[in-house]
């Protein structure tokens, strides 16, 4: 096939200058993992294919795995010109960018941009995307990571997929992938908790699955949202309180605030409102629904707070923290170092909400206290729904 030819199909494929739709943005990005995926099977694992079966002979054969990869891919161009096709790369960023500037920002592409996310951590989070909605795909990432129980892909076999004959030096190579650890920590909390990350499968969870698909409004128990334009009951004697929130966020804001006043003050209704102000939805995650009944509290909570940050990053919107009084000192001061580390340059404030003064005395927090409101206030309210 000449190369006029070759453009002509990926003008085929590519023929709109942007893409019609979510669907059509999935789509084409599966498309070009696909086409990654069957130039490292044809360039790297033909020859080795009876040489895995012998290791293990529950994995997929050669033929089998050729099969559905062709399937997969539905395209006529031949094999010695995979190479070339690897410039559907080319066409497809020329569209994300496109479409950006169209104003069309796509689901991958807005987590992407709010984590910080490269493209090799985008083709990351697209393999594992397929893993989980295709069953073809988890039986060809056994063949191709030479391991039955490995059917989801782990960062080392999606660097080796991606940067599979691209000039890079081993030094360079081992920076972008450790590079883009700190945002695919964020995507598949296992990776982040894990002692081997280069070789744990990246498993995306239910939550990462509705917000990128679409499939559902799935949330775990322990975390809400709220959008902005969420209906709320009038802020009543607390226009000091709110007024303080302003000052932290004119002055540098993006940081941590700790707002704390006994049970029922308001702390939540305050936010929301603060929050709706600044036309910016509300993400909460509620530690205290994770018991100590539960196994791995700890691990259990780092998690709570990662997908917290994650579904914050996306909606654009602050987190806010309740139950952060329920931890241990030492436990809350290693939740604290993670929020400082990775929340608060991703995201537009953190408030953390107990219903007692900070439990970590020494630490450089913006504080803020929620008293009780007065016998008059309290009238006033009462006065005000009961008619």
């Amino acid at each position: 096939m000449e190369y006029n030819e070759t453009e002509a199909v990926l003008e085929g494929f590519f023929a709109d200058e942007l893409f019609a739709d979510e669907q059509a943005y999935l789509s084409e990005l599966f498309l070009l993992e696909t086409i990654r995926l069957r130039f490292y099977f044809s360039g790297e694992l033909l020859g080795q294919a009876e040489k895995q079966r012998s290791v293990n002979r529950f994995l997929p054969s050669m033929e089998e795995i050729d099969d559905l990869l062709w399937k997969k891919l539905d395209t006529p161009l031949a094999p010695e010109d995979f190479q070339r096709m690897l410039d559907w790369e080319i066409f497809f960023q020329d569209k994300c960018l496109a479409s950006q500037e169209a104003g069309q920002i796509w689901r991958i592409e807005r987590l992407r941009l709010r984590l910080g996310l490269s493209a090799f951590g985008r083709s990351v989070l697209a393999l594992s995307l397929l893993a989980a909605v295709d069953g073809a795909y988890r039986a060809i990432f056994q063949f191709m990571q030479g391991d039955v129980e490995k059917s989801y892909p782990t960062p080392e076999f999606a660097a080796k997929v991606f940067f599979y004959q691209k000039k890079r030096g081993e030094g360079a190579l081992y920076q972008e992938v450790e590079q883009a650890f700190a945002a695919l920590g964020l995507l598949f909390p296992a990776l982040a908790e894990s002692e081997t990350p280069y070789g744990t499968q990246l498993v995306p969870d239910q939550r990462l699955l509705a917000l990128l698909l679409g499939e559902g409004e799935f949330y775990p128990p322990y975390l809400e949202y709220h959008l902005p334009d969420t209906p709320l009951e009038p802020l009543l004697f607390r226009e000091n309180a709110l007024e303080r929130i302003r000052h932290f966020d004119q002055n540098g804001g993006g940081g941590l605030l700790y707002l704390y006043g006994e049970k029922g003050a308001g702390k939540k209704h305050l936010l929301r409102h603060y929050c709706a102000e600044e036309g910016q939805g509300a993400v909460l995650c509620h530690l205290a629904s994770l018991t100590d009944q539960e196994d791995g509290l700890g691990r259990k909570k780092k998690e709570a707070l990662q997908i917290g940050l994650r579904e914050a990053a996306y909606q654009s919107a602050p987190l806010i923290v309740t139950g952060f009084d329920t931890e241990d000192k030492t436990q809350a001061k290693d939740l604290l170092a993670w929020l400082k580390k990775e929340a608060v340059s991703r995201l537009s404030a953190v408030f953390l909400l107990s219903d007692d003064e900070s439990p970590l005395p020494g630490e450089e927090l913006f504080m803020l206290d929620l008293p009780p409101l007065n016998e008059d206030q309290r009238r006033g309210i009462w006065e005000l729904y009961s008619h």
